[in-house]
């Protein structure tokens, strides 16, 4: 269950990273947010995933003896879905970025709106 909520804070924080309005003094964030999500997410990242891989392993040793532990894995299930969710948004991002000839992380700032 904590990985589940690992990764739900995990997804907020992509959310974070990736909008525009948060970066900006218009989107109403402090900016300590900004700083921790700035600073923090990478480490977090990291940390989810290499979470997320130990306990993988761990089901897999348990799953090879006995099924008893089907709902653990329906919840690493999802848990790995929300991962994966946060990982191809960050990926996608950053590609679009690239073609365009943009750097990374990089945000138009001038079309943005506070609707």
């Amino acid at each position: 269950m904590g990985l589940l909520i690992f990764a739900l804070l995990l997804a907020q924080m992509t959310l974070w990273k990736e909008s525009e309005l948060f970066w900006l003094n218009i989107g109403g964030y402090p900016i300590w947010l900004r700083d921790c999500v700035r600073t923090l997410y990478y480490p977090y990242l990291f940390f989810v995933l290499t979470t997320s891989a130990f306990i993988f392993r761990s089901l897999t040793g348990r799953f090879l003896r006995t099924f008893r532990y089907s709902r653990i894995w329906l919840v690493f299930l999802l848990c790995l879905i929300v991962i994966v969710s946060c990982l191809g948004l960050l990926v996608a991002n950053n590609l679009i970025n690239l073609v365009e000839s943009r750097p990374l992380h990089y945000h138009d700032w001038e079309n943005v709106t506070n609707d």
